[in-house]
């Protein structure tokens, strides 16, 4: 099979405002996957930002296709589809980034290595999940959304983004003083 593989961060290069642990843990999980892809006898290609290439970042693939970082990434990544004979491409973006590549590859008929698109939709939403989670009757923590004063919280509470990954924004909330400072 013939995959190209694309991480986001690897593909905007280093020319986009970003934390560099992020772009690493992206370059990461590219090498990962990619090398993965390859050592089991797949044709591999992957997209990087030439930045990073300069900065030393390699990877053991069959082709790699560099770019400004400029390019319109969608239909870039169509358009390198199309002339490598890709069967499918592996995107890896954050999870609302990744719900519009998948949503146009799809639209253009190119198979993704992905989840359903409503799949990322919900995983993108931490109170979604929560919703789905409890409906299909998964123990999980009390969650609510701070919309209001209105509510009465016995605390203490930890309160995290609405979207976001990792721990981003997590904090433990031990009183109405501190909560408002959040809001």
């Amino acid at each position: 099979m013939r995959f190209l593989t694309y991480e986001f961060f690897c593909g905007k290069g280093v020319g986009v405002k970003q934390d560099i642990s992020i772009l690493s843990e992206g370059f990461s999980l590219l090498k990962l996957i990619a090398e993965g892809l390859k050592r089991t006898g797949n044709y591999t290609v992957v997209i990087m930002s030439s930045s990073l290439i300069e900065m030393g970042y390699r990877i053991n693939v069959d082709k790699v296709i560099e770019t400004s970082g400029n390019e319109n990434f969608p239909d870039f990544i169509r358009e390198k589809a199309d002339e490598e004979e890709i069967d499918f491409v592996f995107p890896i973006a954050p999870d609302l980034e990744l719900v519009k590549i998948v949503e146009f590859l799809n639209s253009e008929f190119i198979g993704t290595v992905s989840s359903e698109r409503c799949a990322i939709r919900i995983a993108a939403d931490k109170f979604e999940t929560y919703k789905v989670l409890k409906e299909s009757g998964i123990r999980t923590p009390w969650t609510d959304l701070l919309l209001d004063d209105t509510h009465i919280y016995e605390y203490p509470v930890i309160v995290k983004d609405r979207y976001g990954i990792s721990c981003e924004n997590l904090s433990l909330i031990n009183n109405s003083r501190e909560l408002e400072t959040l809001r």
